[in-house]
């Protein structure tokens, strides 16, 4: 889904009728919608065209998805409950419109197959891995995630 198509859809959920235990869904929606219009212009600035991509998208919601974690840690920590308990809510919202994450397991079990099947034996075989894994997973996991096992698979062959 390109960003052009997710802000149609969060413009049309904002404006559904809104109750006391919606306003959170609402501040949600608008911070996400906020958060893509802004990459957008950014994008226009350097190019006419300012639609992102789906790819770009969906980073930028895990990027909004790890900060709101971060945010109910550090508040957690914090002795603030009332405030993590509103981002808590608001990153359950926010989580509907991330693709599906692959479990580590399910990860694992993509890369071992790439292994197998480039029969890859040594550490020089991690950027050729990993970049075929990043290919078969795309955005089922981030690619921080997708290098770290694949270093941790392969080393653990050897």
């Amino acid at each position: 889904m390109g960003s052009t198509e997710l802000r149609q859809i969060l413009l049309k959920e904002m404006q559904t009728p809104a109750a006391q235990e919606q306003e959170n869904r609402l501040r949600a929606l608008q911070s996400v919608y906020s958060l893509v219009a802004r990459e957008e212009r950014k994008k226009a600035g350097r190019r006419r065209q300012g639609d992102l991509s789906s790819i770009k998208t969906a980073r930028l919601l895990i990027k909004a998805v790890n900060a709101k974690g971060a945010a109910i840690k550090r508040y957690g920590s914090q002795g603030r409950t009332m405030v993590a308990q509103l981002e808590s809510a608001e990153l359950a919202i926010i989580d509907k419109y991330v693709p599906r994450q692959l479990t580590e397991d399910e990860v694992c079990q993509v890369i071992d197959q790439i292994i197998a099947q480039v029969a890859a034996q040594a550490e020089q075989d991690i950027p050729r891995v990993a970049k075929l894994a990043r290919k078969t997973i795309g955005l089922g996991a981030e690619e921080k995630v997708i290098l770290g096992l694949v270093k941790k698979r392969l080393k653990k062959s050897l």
